[in-house]
């Protein structure tokens, strides 16, 4: 088997708490990517498929790292409340998998999103976030402007 092909950058977008089940009737598993629905996930899809096109990741409560086109199901989990959060051992055994091969990663999600992610990738990994010191709307506001 081949060497696998080192790739420089990728983008991880953080989930939401939004979700499309709780606007309309779908099916009961779709693509992580259309999942999700709140104003911030939506522009930081656009920002990731603009450009980033095939190489990110969503950072999921439930899930973990998953690529933008996993489906999955209907869930109600965050990093802050606990219950049901995926386990660091899942979460490490992910991101060393899937981001051995990768130099840096810029996350777009915040502080609980960045301490969970720190703690289980691999070592070499240089994270960086761009929207650390914003606000809700100053996040919109950077992403709105790069993705116009």
């Amino acid at each position: 088997m081949g060497k696998q092909k080192r790739i420089r950058k990728l983008l991880i977008v953080g989930c939401s708490k939004s979700k499309v089940w709780n606007r309309k009737k779908v099916a009961k598993y779709i693509p992580a990517k259309d999942a999700y629905t709140s104003s911030l996930f939506l522009l930081s899809k656009r920002y990731a498929e603009k450009f980033y096109s095939d190489r990110w990741f969503i950072l999921s409560a439930k899930y973990g790292l998953i690529a933008p086109d996993k489906k999955i199901s209907n869930y109600d989990i965050t990093f802050v409340n606990g219950k049901g959060v995926i386990s660091e051992t899942k979460l490490r055994n992910q991101s060393r998998a899937l981001l051995r091969n990768i130099d840096e990663a810029i996350l777009l999600a915040g502080k609980d999103y960045f301490d969970r992610l720190k703690s289980a990738a691999p070592n070499h990994l240089k994270i960086h976030i761009p929207l650390e010191s914003k606000g809700l709307f100053d996040r919109i506001r950077w992403l709105k402007v790069r993705t116009s």
